[in-house]
């Protein structure tokens, strides 16, 4: 019966897609043009923007740029500083070329033996290592308190959210995890990362520290002693306020109940660091491209007299690298309202489609009903693109990359949303992001297949 039932539902929610796909495909819907989506991407994965970096210079142009554009585009402000929400983040930075945890004559250095998995935190740069083999002794305050405290990783750390809030309502300023082979850490501070970010423990003012017991120096004092305290310095930047911004726009609709769409992407990437710069081309320039020229054309439907029912809030969120941070305070301090918000399409890296002999695969995340349209649309219309709902699935998601861009804190406050991802790739957070390698076909084949999934929404019939 529920197989059955499932059937009909879909054929009704296809059918309908179809039927209103024919009011508004054609000739109605503008085409995107590949030229104006590459010219943003060039744009903003310029040297001249510095990898977009929060708090950094190319940042101010980002938004800069994003503004001028939103007023080009005739998007309208919604807030007293025009299309700036402003947050603010206070950051202690360890230079990523000098990143070092010293102990006496000895460092270990970062990323090859010393890894760190917090970004937002204030800390001490002396402080004492702290280690014991009787896991009581971390429940004294007055030996953790200020302090650094050892973890010893050998087996899976299920709880470990609940463990570094324990430490960090007890005082402690941090935890190095200590893996017992090279393999091990290479592997687990980036499943730590991910935890941290999921839970939305990273949140906490907390240094989050990673290093394997093969490295020297913690290995000989694990193995000769059950109990240790060891003075350690850790190499600083800088601790300061860094004031980041959403860039937010909206084409309003004319419907009476005063509903609304959001399509978002992240606009910062992991900036300059060193001389090195990370220009992020498909991370997410890529994103930001499609929503410009989403804007566009929906801006040329609606002075062609097609009649949006909802209003369309376009936002460029600042801070996502750091920990979905632009996202995280929209959905604390939302400019409209969240019930009244009926559906967010977030682009992250959509410009590295695989393509195969079944089309540039498309991976879609988020909630059932968004998804399924989403997924009807392209069936109907776009044959070249291959969808993939892998990651829609928790027990196949197991990167968690539902959790890992900004659609995660909207769906936390049951906010239906859909992120659109062609996946990663050797190139992810590195140098070689660059524009020349963007899959301009199957972006606009994206950008079109958005465009009839947001136009669809933009119905007040279709919830």
């Amino acid at each position: 019966m529920k197989t059955y039932l499932k059937l009909f539902c879909w054929i009704i929610l296809f059918s309908s897609y179809t039927a209103y796909g024919q009011d508004v495909s054609g000739t109605l819907l503008p085409t995107i043009a590949v030229d104006s989506l590459l010219n943003h991407i060039k744009i903003l994965s310029s040297d001249e923007f510095e990898g977009r970096g929060t708090g950094q210079q190319g940042e101010k142009l980002t938004t800069d740029y994003l503004v001028n554009k939103y007023k080009e585009l005739g998007l309208k402000p919604t807030l007293e500083n025009g299309f700036l929400q402003e947050f603010i983040i206070r950051s202690s930075y360890l230079d990523e070329g000098e990143e070092k945890l010293t102990f006496g004559n000895f460092s270990f250095h970062s990323p090859t033996s010393f890894a760190r998995s917090s970004f937002n935190y204030r800390f001490q740069s002396k402080l004492d290592l702290i280690y014991s083999s009787n896991q009581e002794d971390y429940q004294n305050k007055s030996l953790i308190r200020n302090n650094l405290i050892v973890i010893y990783v050998n087996d899976s750390l299920s709880n470990l959210p609940t463990i570094l809030q324990e430490f960090a309502d007890n005082g402690a300023q941090g935890v190095l995890f200590v893996y017992e082979k090279r393999k091990d850490y290479q592997k687990r501070k980036n499943d730590t990362y991910k935890i941290l970010k999921k839970d939305g423990t990273s949140n906490l003012r907390f240094l989050v520290l990673h290093t394997f017991a093969s490295a020297g120096i913690i290995s000989n004092r694990l193995m000769q002693k059950d109990k240790f305290t060891l003075p350690i310095k850790l190499k600083l930047l800088k601790t300061n306020l860094i004031i980041s911004n959403n860039v937010i726009g909206i084409l309003e609709g004319k419907g009476a109940d005063k509903e609304y769409l959001i399509v978002c992407g992240h606009y910062d990437h992991l900036g300059k660091i060193g001389r090195r710069i990370y220009n992020g081309a498909d991370d997410n320039a890529s994103g930001i491209s499609v929503l410009l020229e989403v804007a566009r054309a929906i801006q040329k439907l609606k002075e062609s007299g097609f009649q949006l029912d909802r209003s369309i809030v376009f936002i460029g969120f600042g801070a996502e690298e750091i920990g979905l941070l632009g996202s995280k305070h929209y959905v604390d301090h939302p400019i409209f309202p969240l019930a009244k918000t009926k559906a967010v399409f977030n682009m992250d890296m959509v410009g590295r489609a695989k393509k195969d002999k079944h089309g540039a695969e498309l991976y879609l995340i988020g909630s059932p009903k968004v998804v399924e349209v989403t997924t009807a649309i392209a069936q109907t219309h776009h044959k070249n693109l291959r969808i993939n709902l892998a990651y829609n699935n928790p027990e196949t998601d197991i990167h968690q990359f539902k959790s890992r861009s900004d659609q995660h804190y909207f769906l936390e406050k049951k906010v239906p949303a859909i992120f659109l991802f062609t996946g990663t790739h050797s190139d992810y957070h590195k140098t070689d992001d660059d524009w020349e390698k963007i899959n301009l076909e199957s972006l606009q084949e994206i950008s079109q297949l958005l465009l009839k999934s947001v136009v669809y929404f933009s119905k007040a019939a279709n919830n």
